[in-house]
């Protein structure tokens, strides 16, 4: 079997990680924010990322162990193909990847490292929508289901915009983390959206009243003035709005 990396040979275990943190490095900065690149030392199961480029798209960090789909189980059944490309995998909170995963192997044909690449296809599906949106000839019979999903995913798009600004993933937030969340999305205007308390709740993992709680705590901060430090660089501006009345939240 050949391995597709033929400048490996010959070289030291640690000298592929090296290559392979530089190759990563490459990829994510071409392909930007919206790709994933992961490595994984497969001898370490139970820890196996060894570095990791734009995280935030599954909300993984090095140390970390072999995901969910098991890169064992697929070196295996593909034990002919050191390359697999363009197969879809989920994020947890249900958005779609194109992914592909370069296996290394030992002589004995054994995976010991990969390389995997997880290519974030929110945008591309919005930009479809918008385009097939634009492009429909019978405008007025497609703009109810069309404008649907469009604000649902607006909604989903929001909230994944405000979650990215939490550097941690969302089983690990707490009280202060929530409220962040709901201030930047009331700064959005999110909750003018019919079902979006219910829908951010789901995705934050509490329940609708404890959802209220965090939306009337931002409103509170934003009459009061943010704790936090509001800036271009992580990406949320100073509302010149004057925030909605409790009276005026939209309930689902």
């Amino acid at each position: 079997m050949s391995n597709p990396l033929h400048i490996v040979t010959g070289m030291d275990r640690n000298g592929v990680f090296r290559l392979l943190t530089l190759v990563g490095r490459a990829v994510a900065d071409s392909f930007g924010p919206s790709c994933e690149v992961v490595i994984h030392d497969l001898r370490k199961p139970d820890r196996s990322i060894v570095d990791i480029f734009n995280g935030h798209v599954t909300g993984r960090k090095v140390g970390d162990g072999v995901p969910d789909h098991d890169l064992y189980e697929l070196s295996s059944h593909y034990r002919d193909r050191d390359v697999l490309t363009g197969y879809v995998a989920h994020t947890a909170d249900g958005r779609r990847l194109r992914s592909t995963t370069v296996f290394l192997r030992d002589s004995s044909g054994h995976p010991y490292a990969s390389l995997g690449i997880n290519l974030d296809l929110s945008l591309a599906e919005r930009v479809h929508e918008q385009t097939s949106f634009l492009l429909a000839t019978d405008g007025y019979q497609k703009t109810g289901p069309i404008a649907k999903r469009r604000v649902s995913h607006l909604l989903r798009d929001l909230t994944d915009e405000a979650k990215g600004l939490i550097n941690k993933p969302v089983p690990g937030y707490d009280r202060e983390d929530r409220i962040r969340v709901a201030l930047h999305l009331e700064e959005r205007g999110a909750f003018v959206i019919r079902g979006s308390v219910a829908a951010v709740a789901r995705q934050l993992g509490v329940s609708r009243m404890a959802m209220y709680s965090y939306i009337e705590e931002a409103r509170k901060q934003m009459n009061e003035g943010s704790p936090w430090e509001i800036n271009e660089s992580d990406g949320r501006r100073e509302t010149e709005t004057e925030p909605a009345r409790p009276g005026e939240l939209v309930k689902s």
